[in-house]
């Protein structure tokens, strides 16, 4: 794998570090605690709390400089960075590591209607899981001038892998200058960023995303807006379009992994809705006639949750895969209740084609606390996601179940 030269991080962004590192194999948890009095759209600082993969807490909460709205039920996802990369170039002694991308508000814990602040930036962070070394950067648009995603959420971010020795980040959200957005970092603590996605065929923007991946394969996103609606992927360029692969009438996607084994290829998506009505971690393969639904994981998800993003292990050489889930709030829960997620736990195999098993609990949120956010200690190596297949995925691109 190539080495990662994240010059970026040393030169000009803020960072702070924490005393411990994070063990490989374990969880990674994004907490927020709102203050006792915050209200809807408070800014909560962002703590990332480590955890076993049997649920229990590991060490002391690592608390960050950013922020996230406490009660955005559609914030607050993080994702492994699937490459190598050094933090400190100047240290010629310390080895490339795996780390974390995250991301939010410049605001301080308790800011009113933080979305909408005035002077609040949009923040990514980064930490580096051996040292617990975090740093952040502001996220401006291609010319570095205007803020973006202002007034209202942005959402995901991922990372990719940009060549001569730069890392590169892939974010979401709505507001002004949204939509799905890449860029490089700098070396004066900012990413600049470009729009990856405007208009589609229809000619009609989107600038509603949820969650975004970037690899090998393309760019691809989840939207519940306009014709986007459902797993695209998008195609930069001329037109700045995106087409449809598959969605399902009433589904609302958020996160996403994808897999190819053998001649299959395979996406599980985060349906929000309630595990009644029918949502959970959506199941898609594509044999090559075309993708279809297999079934949804969702026996097991508590009363009042709902899954908005998950982190996987690799496959192992049985086929099995397993899940690491947030079960969070969905459109019909309340904010206010704070406590109300937890850590989720599944395993699959990926040649089933009917649904067995059940959703595990392995821990809840706490008073006070919401759990917003997971991934695991190195991200697996097939979260590069590269493996899909994908050259030919957009030819095969619809079925609607």
């Amino acid at each position: 794998m190539k080495k990662l030269l994240f010059a970026a991080l040393a030169m000009g962004s803020t960072a702070t570090v924490f005393a411990q590192a994070f063990t490989d194999g374990n969880l990674v948890v994004n907490v927020i605690k709102p203050t006792a009095t915050g209200t809807t759209g408070t800014a909560a600082v962002v703590n990332l709390r480590q955890f076993t993969t049997a649920g229990s807490a590991v060490g002391s909460d690592l608390v960050t400089s950013i922020s996230q709205s406490w009660s955005a039920t559609s914030e607050g996802f993080i994702s492994g960075i699937h490459h190598d990369f050094k933090f400190d170039p100047t240290n010629s002694g310390e080895a490339y590591k795996h780390g974390l991308v995250f991301g939010g508000y410049s605001a301080a814990q308790g800011t009113a209607s933080v979305i909408s602040a005035a002077g609040t930036t949009r923040q990514l962070g980064v930490l580096d899981y051996a040292s617990g070394l975090v740093s952040s950067f502001t996220l401006k648009d291609a010319t570095g001038a205007n803020d973006v995603y202002t007034g209202n959420n942005i959402r995901s971010f991922t990372s990719y892998d940009a060549g001569n020795g730069a890392l590169g980040f892939a974010t979401a959200g709505t507001g002004t200058n949204s939509g799905v957005r890449g860029g490089v970092a700098g070396t004066s603590g900012t990413v600049n960023t470009t729009q990856t996605s405007a208009a589609g065929a229809g000619g009609t923007a989107v600038t509603n995303w949820r969650v975004a991946q970037t690899n090998a394969g393309g760019t691809f996103a989840t939207s519940q807006s306009g014709g986007a609606v459902g797993f695209n992927q998008l195609t930069p360029g001329s037109g700045n379009g995106y087409s449809v692969i598959f969605n399902e009438t009433g589904s609302s996607f958020y996160d996403f992994r994808m897999f190819t084994v053998g001649n299959t290829s395979i996406v599980y998506v985060a349906d929000d809705r309630a595990a009644a009505s029918g949502g959970g971690i959506q199941k898609w393969i594509n044999t090559g006639s075309g993708w279809g639904k297999q079934y949804t994981l969702n026996v097991g998800i508590p009363t009042g949750e709902a899954i908005r993003t998950f982190a996987t292990t690799n496959i192992d050489a049985n086929g099995n895969l397993t899940f690491y889930a947030i079960g969070g709030f969905n459109s019909s829960t309340s904010v206010a209740n704070a406590g109300n997620s937890s850590i989720l736990s599944f395993t699959d195999n990926v040649g089933n084609s009917t649904f067995t098993g059940s959703f595990t609990t392995l821990a809840s949120a706490g008073a006070g606390e919401t759990f917003k956010g997971i991934a695991i200690v190195p991200e697996p190596a097939s979260m590069a996601i590269v493996g899909i297949g994908l050259a030919g995925l957009a030819a095969r691109r619809r079925r609607k179940a």
